[in-house]
C-alpha cells in the first residue's frame, strides 16, 4: 500500500471522530471567533476609490477589502479612501451617486447603469 492509499484509508477511517472533534472546537470558540471578527469591523463606513480601475465601494473592514480586491486581480495600488459614514445607508447612498456618474462598482441596492 502506497502512503498515498493508506492516507487515504487513514481519513476514511478516522473521519466521524476528525468531525467530532471539528465540531465541538468550533462550539467551544464561536464566541472568541465572534468577538475576534467584531473586533475586526470598524463602526464606520468607508467609501473608497480603487483608480486604476475606476472602481468605487463601500465596507466597513476598508484593509480586509483592499487585500480582497488585490486576491481577485485587481490593482489596487492606488486606492483611496474617499469619506468615513455613522451609517451603511449614508455610504451606499454616496457610492450609488458615484456609480450613477460612471464609476465602476456595484450597488446591489440602487439599479445604476453605465452612461455612456
Amino acid at each position: 500500500m502506497t502512503k498515498k492509499e493508506y492516507d487515504k484509508a487513514y481519513s476514511l477511517k478516522n473521519k466521524k471522530k476528525r468531525n467530532e472533534v471539528s465540531r465541538l472546537w468550533y462550539l467551544k470558540n464561536k464566541d472568541k471567533k465572534k468577538a475576534y471578527r467584531d473586533a475586526k469591523k470598524s463602526r464606520l463606513y468607508s467609501v473608497y476609490y480603487i483608480q486604476k480601475e475606476n472602481y468605487i465601494g463601500v465596507t466597513n473592514r476598508y484593509e480586509y477589502r483592499i487585500k480582497e480586491h488585490s486576491r481577485d486581480g485587481r490593482d489596487t495600488s492606488n486606492c483611496i479612501e474617499i469619506k468615513k459614514y455613522d451609517t451603511k445607508r449614508e455610504a451606499l447612498d454616496t457610492e450609488a451617486y458615484y456609480h450613477s456618474i460612471g464609476y465602476e462598482g456595484r450597488n446591489k441596492w440602487v439599479d445604476t447603469k453605465k452612461r455612456k
